[in-house]
C-alpha cells in the first residue's frame, strides 16, 4: 500500500504536507505510511484518491 499511497500522491501533485493536511494527519504520519513504518487503515488510499479526484469508482458513477 505504500507504493499506491506515494504514486496516489504524485499522481495529485502533492507534497507530503499537503496530502496529509487534506486528511487531517500529521505530515510525520504520511511520512510513517510512505517509508513503511506504520500501516495506514485501507480507507486512506481511497478516502484519498475520492478527495482528489483520483478513485476509479467514483469516475465510473459521477459519469453516468
Amino acid at each position: 500500500m505504500t507504493e499506491d499511497l506515494r504514486a496516489a500522491r504524485e499522481a495529485a501533485g502533492h507534497t507530503q504536507g499537503q496530502a496529509a493536511d487534506l486528511l487531517g494527519v500529521a505530515r510525520r504520519t504520511w511520512e510513517d505510511w510512505e517509508a513503511g513504518r506504520r500501516q495506514p487503515q485501507p480507507m486512506v488510499l481511497r478516502l484519498y484518491r475520492l478527495l482528489t479526484d483520483q478513485d476509479p469508482e467514483y469516475e465510473l458513477q459521477r459519469r453516468t
